[in-house]
């Protein structure tokens, strides 16, 4: 296992207390193709049919969300997490169009990423996982998965904040080269990263 710092500053080691924090009240939610948003209620017997729908399902004590998709391709816009933990889990992939701003935002979360992502934008953009205010980002914690980048200028920007990376067995491809840190990322706090086993493509 490799750790290093990107950044400047002093590591950080907080991902328990965060999931801790967190996860006193989960739910788990089902997504499937041909489920109903307007009828389905999120159960495996009637799953939602739109991985928006199922991120609305954070809110009130909910602050731990597991996201069940089913096979296929589900297809979303950029999406942002807050003071909540989200686990992708299960067979389908996960397209998302950038929208010009990023893949993925956290802001005071945590995001784990056991499912394949395909970013699908039209248009280039900053980068792709935003991570502010004491966030952690983890891929292919409960399988290995791969992750494309298409129009992405940089693989992460770390913002404010003791923020978090952790990768395991998993690739990460850019369909041109783009460095792992963005240059913008001006935190005083060092991005932590730990990497096990993973494979990067055009990424440095």
């Amino acid at each position: 296992m490799n750790q290093t710092m990107l950044g400047g500053g002093s590591p950080l080691n907080k991902l328990k207390q965060i999931e801790t924090h967190l996860s006193r009240n989960s739910r788990t939610v089902y997504v499937e193709l041909n489920g109903d948003d307007t009828k389905g209620d999120g159960s495996q017997s009637k799953p939602f049919e739109t991985f928006e729908q199922a991120l609305k399902q954070i809110t009130g004590t909910t602050r731990h969300l597991t996201v069940e998709l089913g096979g296929g391709d589900h297809h979303t816009d950029v999406f942002d997490v807050t003071d909540a933990r989200v686990s992708l889990v299960g067979s389908g992939r996960l397209l998302i169009d950038a929208k010009g701003a990023h893949l993925l935002g956290l802001r005071h979360a945590i995001i784990e990423v056991s499912v394949d992502v395909v970013d699908v934008s039209l248009n280039t953009y900053n980068w792709a996982f935003l991570l502010d205010g004491t966030s952690s980002l983890v891929l292919g914690r409960n399988a290995p998965i791969n992750v494309e980048l298409n129009k992405a200028q940089a693989f992460i920007r770390n913002s404010y904040g003791q923020n978090s990376y952790y990768g395991a067995s998993s690739v990460v491809t850019s369909a041109v080269a783009v460095p792992k840190l963005h240059p913008s990322s001006i935190n005083s706090e060092a991005l932590a990263v730990k990497d096990y086993a993973m494979t990067y493509t055009n990424i440095t």
